[in-house]
């Protein structure tokens, strides 16, 4: 598994480089939470500029990938 999660976190990076080079986005954090729980353990990459915050999470337990938009005020 660690594998796979470590070319999600490859991945992400490369295909969401845009955020960071066009729009003045930061990585804020890159990490896999919530181990002890297999049903509710993700892979999660968090981007932040001032006005916006984008998740792009990995749920393992469904196989869903999926990216959250937060306005940050």
């Amino acid at each position: 598994m660690s594998n796979l999660v470590d070319v999600f976190f490859e991945k992400v990076s490369e295909h969401f480089k845009y955020l960071e080079k066009d729009f003045d986005f930061k990585i804020v954090s890159s990490a896999i939470e919530n181990k002890s729980h297999y049903q509710d353990s993700i892979a999660v990459v968090r981007y932040m500029n001032k006005k916006i915050g984008v998740e792009v999470y990995w749920y393992f337990a469904s196989a869903v990938i999926n990216v959250a938009l937060i306005e940050i005020t």
